[in-house]
């Protein structure tokens, strides 16, 4: 059998996180007032606190999802320092009362939630370096009423020295993988799923973690690039259709490949290709309805939200972007390979994908929603500055911008544009610097910099509002690093 019922005391697992964590140095301000909830569900923030919400204290986060008041991370969590490295483990926090439950193991080796308060990074100086579990997080994600967290176990014959961040590992090095359902309500674990025996320790910070469109189902694909290098034939790839319900699997791509005895493949996105037994010619198996294809000459490039995305000839610029399920098709243009083929290392629910390109000498954004011939905004300098961040909510782009010498300021703020019409619709002239990443936007609050910061005014109606006003005395984030 592939799977097995995982039991974290006794598995040999280990899953690198999907981003480097940052260190954050902030006061300690345990009485940090809960956030003011919005006016409506889909109001639009204009403005946000000038300190985060969560965390509030000198710790390493790494968030991994975000969704209305809820969010999932990676943290350093005192309770943890006993039983894993580090005393880092996943967790589910709902800024709006500012409760954070962390995944623990109870005394029988099951997985568990408790209740917890974040530590500063100088109280986990004080680590007994007992712990014989290192736990590493993976890829989130959230709707209205669950978490979905994905996670793996490694158990040490002795307590580990090193930062779990820092650690490396030999390709030789494999592990089992777990999905667990949370409920946000309670923080109690409602289900849980060993989604590989055998994993490529490697190839961790590829596996990708999607809903179907409906989120009836998740999706989980990992990159099987242990058969190409290792020496270790048992590593294995993962592709999975799951139900949200009891994440019960639905699919599962070696289901249908292990009969051919294939073994090498290229998971992208929502599907995944591998060459044809005794052909030259390779395949593509869609996970949200199990059909399979030949490519020929196809030359795909990613599936995301039921749109599959390919090269028309591998020797073509010309792309295609089919839908799974309805069969429609749309001629690609512009930029399209590299505005398509990114993944968010943060979910938000949000389906535009945003792109950079030569972000260092001849900087440029895209802003793509699916299934689309071109690119709704692309901004090179010449007919819009191009920004140092940015996020979409909904049909709005949040463009962050830090300090800039040519600017008659030495600041700026953040600017709100209808990606559909491409207009101004709100700007916010503060005095902020932004790091340059894409972070996120709910109604409730922003997330930069694996920080996140309350909103404190919104723009209820964006259709109606003024090309350029501000409020008089907008609050305004300051990140530091």
């Amino acid at each position: 059998m592939r799977r097995r019922t995982f039991i974290a005391a006794t598995a040999t697992a280990i899953l690198l996180p999907t981003a480097v964590a940052c260190q954050h140095s902030r006061p300690n301000t345990s009485a940090t007032p809960a956030p003011t909830p919005p006016p409506t569900p889909d109001a639009i923030p204009t403005a946000f606190t000038d300190t985060p919400t969560w965390p509030t204290i000198n710790a390493r986060t790494t968030i991994t999802a975000v969704h209305d008041h809820y969010l999932c991370a990676e943290a350093e969590i005192k309770d943890a320092l006993t039983l894993f490295t580090n005393g880092r483990c996943p967790v589910v926090v709902d800024v709006s009362n500012l409760t954070t439950y962390a995944v623990l193991l109870d005394q029988k080796g099951a997985w568990t939630t408790r209740k917890v308060e974040m530590v500063a990074r100088d109280d986990t100086d004080d680590d007994p370096k007992v712990a014989l579990t290192t736990i590493f997080v993976g890829p989130a994600l959230l709707d209205s009423e669950y978490a979905y967290l994905t996670l793996g176990a490694l158990t040490l014959s002795s307590p580990s020295t090193q930062d779990t961040i820092n650690n490396s590992y030999s390709d030789s090095t494999a592990c089992p993988i777990v999905i667990l359902k949370i409920r946000l309500s309670d923080g109690s674990i409602q289900n849980s799923q060993t989604v590989s025996d055998h994993y490529q320790v490697n190839s961790m910070s590829d596996l990708k973690l999607s809903f179907t469109n409906d989120q009836a189902s998740i999706i989980l694909t990992g990159d099987g690039s242990a058969t190409y290098n290792s020496t270790d034939s048992a590593a294995d790839y993962i592709a999975l259709r799951l139900s949200t319900e009891d994440l019960s699997i639905q699919f599962d791509a070696h289901s249908i490949l292990d009969k051919q005895n294939i073994s090498v493949v290229i998971p992208c996105g929502q599907a995944l290709t591998f060459p044809l037994p005794l052909e030259t010619n390779n395949a593509i198996i869609f996970l949200t309805n199990n059909k399979y294809e030949r490519t020929d000459d196809i030359q795909p490039i990613i599936v995301r939200d039921d749109w599959y995305y390919y090269k028309n000839s591998s020797e073509s610029l010309v792309g295609t972007a089919r839908h799974v399920i309805s069969g429609q098709e749309i001629s690609l243009e512009g930029d399209w390979e590299n505005e398509v083929k990114g993944w968010p290392r943060i979910f938000s629910g949000q389906q535009t994908n945003i792109t950079w390109q030569d972000q260092h000498d001849s900087p440029a954004i895209a802003v793509r929603t699916p299934g689309t011939a071109s690119a709704a905004l692309r901004w090179d300098g010449t007919n819009h500055e191009v920004p140092n961040g940015a996020c979409t909510f909904g049909d709005v782009l949040y463009s962050f911008y830090g300090a800039n010498a040519s600017s008659s300021t030495s600041s700026r703020g953040f600017n709100i544009t209808s990606i559909s019409s491409g207009k101004t619709i709100f700007d916010a002239r503060q005095g902020t610097a932004y790091s340059g990443d894409n972070g996120a936007i709910t109604p409730w609050g922003l997330v930069v910099s694996d920080y996140f910061y309350s909103a404190t005014s919104w723009l209820e109606d964006a259709s109606s509002a003024p090309t350029s006003t501000a409020p008089s005395n907008p609050s305004s984030p300051t990140p530091t690093s």
